[in-house]
């Protein structure tokens, strides 16, 4: 399986898929206009098979030739899609003019962020355009359970003992959060596989790739108000003691700061839009002030 390891313009056309009328954008929703450019790939049905990549030549994974993009939209407040790769390969495709809370961008910010930490929580996510339309597409974990759906099955205090085996994990995925201004992580939004391991998905209602508005930065003393009832939260969730979380939090704020001091982070900041890269910058001062020590 190829990895993408970069924000590229991957223009996929539906050849033989779904017909003119699969998507259009529903009201309230931002336009293209107002999002980045990419490729130049125009929608074409001429009966083959399978789409064709006409960017970037991947043979496998997302990016790939599609086969299949499901007619009904995904739930949730942003218009999604399940997309079927050619090799089987599934994915979440959120086109841009389907958003109407955070921007698409957010969604590769996240997992570029994720991605060079070498923290493995965000699924991964590439800029794609599908017949036209340009947005993100995030690989589908097979086999996934969110948060949610653990506690109706389960019950809260099995979910609980769920998540302090992967606390860790899930600290980490809280400070990501801050780190790029992620209001929407409920317990809709993460997903425990199979083997237990802990998924962070559906990252783009955060702010860090917002350009209409002042960016709202999450990161907090850990003596403000702000600070403690996310701890107790985090306490809640996993069943470890408030003095436990305080500690973990910190260790997993001080990995983001040594990594905001490396090449690694001017390579993901190269990488993103001009706002991105300012509001990234603002996070960044604030956990070096807090945590930079």
């Amino acid at each position: 399986m190829l990895k993408i390891s970069s924000i590229l313009p991957h223009n996929i056309i539906l050849r033989g898929g779904p017909t003119s009328g699969w998507y259009s954008p529903p009201k309230g929703t931002h336009t293209g206009a107002e999002h980045r450019k990419v490729g130049s790939g125009k929608a074409t049905a001429d009966g083959k098979p399978v789409g064709k990549v006409e960017t970037v030549p991947i043979e496998h994974g997302l990016g790939s030739s599609v086969t299949k993009v499901d007619g009904t939209p995904e739930p949730g407040a942003n218009v999604s899609f399940l997309v079927t790769h050619e090799d089987g390969t599934r994915g979440i495709f959120k086109p841009a003019d389907g958003t109407k809370i955070g921007w698409y961008e957010s969604e590769i910010v996240a997992y570029q962020i994720d991605k060079s930490l070498g923290w493995g929580l965000v699924p991964e996510t590439i800029e794609t355009t599908l017949e036209g339309k340009v947005g993100s597409e995030q690989r589908w974990i097979e086999g996934g359970s969110s948060g949610m759906e653990l506690e109706f099955d389960k019950g809260p205090d099995a979910l609980r003992s769920d998540l302090r085996g992967v606390a860790m994990d899930y600290i980490r995925m809280t400070c990501l959060d801050d780190f790029i201004s992620n209001p929407d992580r409920h317990n809709g939004n993460y997903l425990l596989d199979k083997s237990g391991k802990l998924w962070a998905i559906d990252n783009g209602a955060s702010y860090i790739a917002d350009k209409n508005e002042p960016f709202i930065n999450q990161i907090f003393s850990p003596y403000d108000n702000a600070y403690m009832r996310r701890t107790g939260y985090i306490s809640r969730d996993t069943g470890l003691s408030t003095g436990q979380v305080r500690v973990m939090r910190r260790s997993a704020y001080k990995e983001i700061v040594a990594w905001t001091r490396t090449d690694a982070y001017l390579d993901v900041v190269d990488k993103m839009s001009p706002h991105a890269r300012k509001n990234l910058d603002i996070s960044t001062r604030a956990l070096r002030k807090y945590y930079g020590d």
